[in-house]
Formats: structure tokens, C-alpha cells, sequence
């Protein structure tokens, strides 16, 4: 069986694959293959492209192509055996996918595996992400207004992202799967019991640090990079949402009417002394 993992994105997939990645051997041993071709960042990202000059991205046919020999070669070792295969990067090719499917079917039969999350924490979570990347300064009201619309936000629309990846071929199985992280723990747990993995003594359990930033560290950060753009380096705004990411766990920011931060005396000294 090959599992295809195509996410959705913000819905732990760094976690899965830093799990995969760090567990291979013991993987392995227990007949589970996490392919080396294709992968970057612990992903099999390096599958997706963005030629130049094309409106879409496209099936890396030269990864592509390494991803299925090694895959075979694990087959023909190991009939029996299965492959994991992940990156929420996949979900961005729409029907193009049909090209790494149709190879992967070739192989063996496919199990498409797909986190989903709920729309609201998606898209707030994807506007933290923006934020702490500086690529957005709007407020995320304004943020959504102006993203529902973009096609790279077509993935919201379940029902016709799941139909379509369904309609591509007869033989592929679908499983959608729900874990809310935001109250549930063991997410990597639960895609191990979902692909059938024994239990596996001594695992690694992946600590991740780069989650979703809360709403209000990623709002007090967007108005930081907006006070402070014309003043220092963008390598040095960076460095200061750690500072606002710590002064939000350890509750220091205050929440006042109307939406507005404010935030304690200690706090604001913190800021002024190191960027002022």
C-alpha cells in the first residue's frame, strides 16, 4: 500500500513529516518506507514546482521520476512493504496530480490520506503565518477579504477538492481524517495508528516549534512591523517576535475593549531598550 499524505496545509503536516523523518530506520524495520527522493524539509516538496512563466505549479517529473524508482526497488525488496508519501504542497497541482497518481497506481494501490480543520482556524492560521513572514500588514479581518477570493484559496472548498482528487481514479481509496490540535494531543500518534503502523517501542515523538502564533502575538506583531519598518532591518523584525511570542505565554499583554493591545510597563521597556 503507498499512503499519499496531501494534508490539508496548517493542519499539522510538519509535525507528520518531522515524525517520519526522525523515526525512518524504525519505520523500515517495521516495513514502512519514508522515501529520500523528492523530500526537503522533511517533506516530498521537491515534487511540486513553479516553472517560469507558468500561471500554475506543476509535477516535478525529474523528482517524480527518482520518487517512483526508489519505491520500486523497495517493492521489488519487499512486496509486502509500504511507502508513506507527504507534502501539502501536492493539494496546489489540482488535477494535475493525476500524473503522480496515475504513476504511484502503477506501483500499488494508493490510500490518499487528508487532514481537515475547521475553515475559521485555517484561515487564521494561515494569517499568522503570513504575519510572522511579514508578507501581510493587514488586520486579518481585512486579510480574509482579500485572500477567499485568490485561487491558491480554492482549497477551502472541501467538497470539490476531495471529489476531484476521488474522481481521478476508481481504484484510489480516500480517507478523510479530523484532528483538532488545538484540543486534541498525539497527532503524530494518530497518523501512525491511521496507516496501521505497529506500535513502535522508543519512538520519537517530534517536538515542533514553529505552530501558529496566537491571535494576539501575530496582531501585536503586525503593528510592531508597521511602527517600526522605516527604522530597522527586516532581519531585526524578525528577531522581535520571539520577544512577543514569550510576552504572550507568559500573559504579560493585556487585551482592552474594542480590540485594541496595550501592553505593562515591563513589556514596553523590553521593546524600547532593544529597538528604539
Amino acid at each position: 500500500m503507498i499512503y499519499l499524505h496531501l494534508g490539508l496545509p496548517k493542519t499539522g503536516t510538519t509535525t507528520i513529516q518531522a515524525g517520519l523523518s526522525s523515526n525512518q530506520d524504525c519505520l523500515e524495520n517495521k516495513r514502512y518506507l519514508y522515501p529520500l527522493a523528492a523530500r526537503q524539509l522533511g517533506g516530498h516538496h521537491k515534487l511540486v514546482h513553479h516553472p517560469p512563466g507558468s500561471k500554475y505549479n506543476q509535477v516535478n517529473q525529474p523528482e517524480m521520476t527518482a520518487l517512483i524508482r526508489e519505491i520500486q526497488g523497495y517493492k521489488e525488496k519487499y512486496p509486502e512493504g509500504n511507502i508513506i508519501v507527504s507534502s501539502e504542497a501536492l493539494i496546489t497541482l489540482r488535477s494535475r496530480i493525476e500524473i503522480l497518481i496515475k504513476a504511484l497506481v502503477a506501483v500499488d494501490e494508493v490510500t490518499c490520506l487528508i487532514y481537515l480543520r475547521r475553515q475559521d482556524s485555517f484561515l487564521r492560521s494561515f494569517w499568522c503565518m503570513d504575519v510572522a513572514r511579514q508578507k501581510t500588514d493587514l488586520p486579518i479581518n481585512k486579510w480574509v477579504k482579500n485572500v477567499v477570493e485568490e485561487d491558491t484559496f480554492k482549497i477551502l472548498n472541501f467538497y470539490e477538492l476531495l471529489s476531484s482528487i476521488r474522481s481521478l481514479d476508481q481504484s484510489i481509496k480516500l480517507r478523510i481524517l479530523l484532528f483538532d490540535a488545538e484540543k486534541e494531543r498525539g497527532l503524530f500518534k494518530n497518523f501512525l495508528k491511521t496507516t496501521g503502523i505497529p506500535k513502535i517501542k522508543g519512538i520519537l515523538i517530534p517536538d515542533i516549534k514553529n505552530v501558529s502564533d496566537t491571535i494576539i502575538t501575530s496582531e501585536l506583531y503586525r503593528r510592531y512591523c508597521l511602527h517600526f519598518n522605516k527604522r530597522i532591518s527586516k532581519s531585526e523584525l524578525s528577531s522581535l517576535l520571539p520577544i512577543l511570542r514569550h510576552m504572550s505565554i507568559e500573559d504579560k499583554w493585556k487585551r482592552a475593549t474594542k480590540g485594541k493591545f496595550f501592553f505593562d510597563r515591563h513589556s514596553y521597556a523590553l521593546i524600547r531598550e532593544k529597538y528604539n
